[in-house]
């Protein structure tokens, strides 16, 4: 499954139109293209499959042609670099970057110093990517639920073993489109707001708050469980684990996003649907993210790599390519296929207050600290400045590693956007604000976290904000969930905590301007319904 969700998506070179911008909803394609429509006519089964498998990988890659979109010209934003504005490599350098866990020294690639710094304006080529990814890829789900109602479905010659499988692939389009909107509301709080509903046109999308979008994606989840397949099923879709794992996010941080805190809801939610599921936690926390995780029992919800069938400068390559580091300053710190890629493009790295959470014996502490890398960071360009993170690598458990493409740049480690160690830690999270047993969180979440760890047990008395948030930073780094803590335990703005590069070398404090991020100018400028959020 995990090759064919993504060479299905070449098929008949089936394409789901792309956006230009976003306040006038265009979707017609351009010249040349495969129209939706005129494929359904063709192979209607078949091109359900191929929608579907494209709605998955547009998280993972460019478009259709190469990592770049290069090949065909086809990379799904017209105008943006297929290879820097990637989903997930925009999404996971918005999350991590701001926030003690993760810094770059990019000074070419524009936008990644500043998120780095906390200098953040409406212009920042990161944050538009970003943004205009979220809603290219929310058009393209609406596309898919209003081509797949059951009229639709049954008006195309489907058998019922074909209709049957196209309704779990609508319910999959609905979990993914809430997906998306959670990821805007997190960053972007009130937001342009299209369904199925709202047809292409000329329109400029009307704006929904954050607490309604909140309330379309919590409607939505509880719509569509029943409608998932049962957890475990096939691994890399959403299934009703997956539904479950975003709702009780969705409950964990709504306190930021409604005002109203709802925490026995999110416990709910982890007990209804994730916790007893069938998922265990890996032996050794290593192999979670190796270049073999995904035979991990523990990856609630994947993102995909596949260094033949989707190359990709997103995905995982990005994060270990970004986290290796070859010849700096004349020195050559790194041989060859370190971290199971040869790519080594060097960038991303860690502060000294991050590193600093450890302690010597806790096995998750996964920091190349070797002569010629400097723990401060006193210059954010100077590449060699900052410890690495070798925590995500190529190489597999045996120490064999697969790697594709020129110079084998591309991973084949994929990337644990919800696993069961989060759901352990949201558990105990619920229990220090009174929503579920102190000691049930400590003896049956937390210390098995700790064990594996190499640590001592804790208790419920030790079960405190501090130890909470630092224990998610622990066990969850570079999993792209930071930015959200910091912010739930209000510790992103203000003072209460100082990193390397928290507004300046130092650190200092942060205006709460920065727990939202500035919505594009254009944007601002091409919709009239859009209001620049406070401080921008």
């Amino acid at each position: 499954m995990k090759k064919s969700i993504y060479k299905i998506i070449f098929i008949g070179g089936i394409c789901l139109s792309t956006i230009s911008c976003l306040n006038d909803l265009d979707q017609v394609p351009e010249d040349g293209r495969v129209t939706v429509e005129n494929q359904f006519e063709n192979d209607p089964y078949g091109t359900y499959v191929g929608l579907n498998a494209k709605l998955y990988a547009q998280l993972s890659i460019a478009g259709q042609g190469g990592p770049n979109g290069e090949v065909t010209d086809a990379s799904d934003l017209d105008g943006f670099d297929g290879g820097s504005s990637n989903y997930f490599r925009v999404w996971w350098s918005t999350q991590e970057l701001l926030t003690d866990e993760a810094k770059n020294s990019w000074e070419g690639d524009d936008g990644m110093i500043d998120l780095s710094s906390a200098n953040l304006n409406s212009s920042n080529k990161v944050i538009d990517n970003f943004f205009y990814r979220i809603f290219t890829a929310i058009s393209k789900t609406n596309e898919f639920v209003r081509e797949s109602t059951d009229e639709k479905i049954n008006s195309r010659g489907l058998n019922e073993s074909q209709k049957t499988e196209v309704k779990y692939y609508r319910a999959e389009a609905r979990f993914l489109r809430a997906l998306l909107y959670f990821h805007a509301i997190d960053n972007f709080g009130n937001v342009p707001f299209i369904d199925e509903t709202d047809l292409p046109g000329t329109t400029a999308p009307k704006v929904r708050t954050r607490q309604q979008v909140f309330s379309f994606i919590e409607g939505e989840l509880k719509d569509i469980i029943p409608q998932l397949r049962p957890a475990r099923s096939i691994y890399g879709r959403a299934d009703k684990a997956a539904a479950g794992m975003l709702l009780a996010k969705l409950y964990l941080n709504a306190g930021v996003y409604t005002g109203t805190t709802r925490y026995p809801d999110c416990k709910k939610a982890l007990e209804d649907y994730v916790l007893n599921a069938g998922y265990t936690i890996d032996t050794n926390y290593a192999d979670t993210f190796k270049g073999d995780n995904n035979t991990s029992s523990e990856i609630i919800f994947p993102i995909v790599s596949d260094p033949n069938n989707a190359q990709s400068y997103g995905n995982m390559s990005y994060v270990i390519n970004a986290a290796g580091i070859g010849k700096t300053d004349g020195i050559d710190l790194q041989p060859a296929f370190y971290l199971g890629s040869s790519g080594q493009w060097g960038g991303n790295k860690t502060t000294r207050e991050f590193v600093g959470l450890f302690n010597t014996s806790d096995k998750r502490a996964m920091f190349d600290k070797r002569t010629g890398l400097i723990e401060f960071i006193s210059d954010l360009s100077v590449d060699r400045q900052g410890y690495r993170v070798t925590k995500f690598t190529n190489i597999r458990k045996d120490g064999s590693y697969i790697a594709g493409g020129s110079g084998s740049n591309f991973v084949d480690t994929d990337f644990p956007m919800f696993r069961l160690s989060d759901a352990y830690l949201m558990y105990a999270e619920c229990a220090l604000y009174g929503a579920a047993d102190k000691n049930i969180a400590a003896s049956t979440y937390l210390n098995p976290l700790r064990k594996r760890a190499g640590l001592a047990d804790v208790s419920a008395s030790d079960i405190t904000e501090k130890f909470i948030i630092e224990e998610r930073g622990r066990e969850l780094y570079w999993e792209g969930h930071r930015r959200q803590d910091l912010i739930r335990f209000n510790r992103l703005s203000g003072s209460q905590y100082v990193w390397n590069w928290k507004g300046s070398a130092n650190g200092n404090s942060l205006s709460s301007t920065i727990n939202l991020m500035p919505i594009p100018y254009n944007q601002v400028i091409m919709n009239p319904n859009l209001k620049q959020n406070p401080g921008y």
